[in-house]
């Protein structure tokens, strides 16, 4: 149970937690001059939570802080935290100070602590001297080889256990392709980025001078990638990912998921966040506190479009335009979408508790806002939900069935839907 409660912070409806103190190591630190002041932004070890230290009170024409002076919360104009996972979540500072020394090497220590509004306290330490040099070259495997679209482009990052360490390549891509091709050996020349970074870009870059990237795929469909690159400097270094097999539904079950019943249920309301449509994905999430359900979705749109359409998105592993994303399952860095399931109430925070992994089926979203899954868990489960928009309520018992004619109260008026036609309840069809 402990596991899956971490894996699934971002998701939690808190309305009151308990105060601790944590000690935090801290494996990365950005530094950002401003015109105003200077920010620092520290990340925790397993990248999972940032917190950032916005200070403006400096001297006039001071880009840094002063080292060995401690600044406290009357020195920062903002004061928050974000963890990264599904959404964002953020946290005020009711207390912070922060302090910045170096050893006689240069070697640069942070020492920080900040409380938050729930009476939280993180005690927060970056010793530079405590972490080993950067490597000049060599041979390498990666741990996780993360593929993200967006904006037309495809990237493959090379990520390792060490978070400082990680190679990333950009490809753009032509109207309607979804990958890059097999076989094909690419260039420097035919990257969109040229350089390695650290996670979140918090280390220095590494330019590279030439690159050879070639994927190929098994028959299982699993893909191997060797990549070599020499860098500025003349370092070689040559790596090897592999992109596992997509998951078999048919074949594979899920952890945490559920093998016994069926899930089947209306949501009255639901929030569907679009602020990532530049990147090509939106975010649906609905809550049912009454009746304790859930439901948490991730849409595949087309990179760059400005509108979520409806139409029928496919429950599956492609990442596809228009597909809906497959859940493969618990993993330690989050839930992967989609999944609904029920909540459970602990200490009036509730938590995801009883779980469906959708990993095949479709999402119907109609022109009347409301939203249609049918799909099937790992366990081959069915799952069956509508979702209404706020304010569209449904004067009788709402048919799981489509097909079926139904009467709904739709912006004061009475209308008569049978799939995607509406009529009035004379007769006459609305358009």
């Amino acid at each position: 149970m402990r596991k899956i409660l971490s894996l699934l912070m971002s998701l939690v409806v808190s309305m009151t937690l308990w105060a601790e103190t944590t000690n935090v190591t801290v494996s990365m630190y950005k530094k950002v001059t401003q015109s105003t002041g200077v920010t620092y932004q520290l990340l925790n070890e397993n990248m999972s939570r940032m917190y950032i230290f916005p200070i403006e009170n400096l001297p006039v024409g001071a880009e840094d802080v002063e080292y060995g002076k401690t600044y406290t919360l009357t020195d920062m104009n903002q004061y928050s935290y974000w963890i990264e996972q599904a959404t964002y979540t953020y946290a005020m500072y009711t207390a912070a100070s922060f302090k910045v020394t170096a050893n006689e090497e240069g070697k640069i220590r942070i020492d920080a602590e900040v409380t938050d509004q729930n009476g939280d306290t993180y005690i927060l330490l970056y010793d530079e001297a405590a972490i080993p040099e950067m490597p000049k070259g060599g041979t390498f495997t990666a741990d996780t080889v993360v593929v993200t679209r967006y904006k037309g482009e495809i990237q493959y990052a090379f990520e390792t256990n060490d978070p400082r360490f990680a190679f990333v390549f950009d490809f753009l891509l032509a109207e309607g392709e979804e990958d890059i091709e097999a076989g094909v050996t690419y260039t420097t020349l035919d990257m969109n980025l040229t350089y390695s970074v650290g996670y979140y870009q918090f280390q220095p870059c590494i330019q590279y001078k030439t690159v050879s990237f070639v994927k190929t795929f098994a028959e299982d469909g699993s893909a191997t990638i060797v990549v070599q690159v020499v860098d500025e400097n003349d370092y070689t270094w040559n790596w090897t990912g592999t992109i596992p097999a997509p998951l078999d539904p048919t074949k594979q079950h899920l952890e945490y998921d559920t093998f016994d019943e069926n899930f089947e249920h209306h949501f009255t309301t639901y929030d569907l966040n679009l602020d990532n449509l530049v990147n090509g994905y939106a975010i649906l999430t609905a809550y049912d506190i009454v009746n304790m359900r859930m439901v948490y979705l991730q849409f595949w749109t087309r990179p760059g479009v400005e509108q979520f359409g409806a139409g029928v998105y496919p429950i599956d592993y492609t990442q596809a335009d228009y597909t809906v994303n497959a859940s493969s399952g618990a993993q330690e860095g989050g839930m992967t979408p989609s999944f609904v399931g029920t909540l459970v109430n602990d200490g009036d925070t509730y938590y995801p508790n009883q779980l469906w992994l959708l990993v095949t089926g479709s999402v119907t979203v109609r022109e009347d806002g409301v939203i249609i899954i049918e799909g099937q868990n790992s366990y081959g489960r069915t799952v069956k939900a509508v979702l209404y928009p706020d304010g569209y309520q449904a004067l009788e018992d709402a048919q799981m069935d489509d097909l079926k004619p139904r009467k709904v109260l739709h912006n004061g008026q009475i209308l008569i839907i049978q799939q995607d036609r509406k009529f009035t309840i004379t007769g006459n069809m609305v358009y």
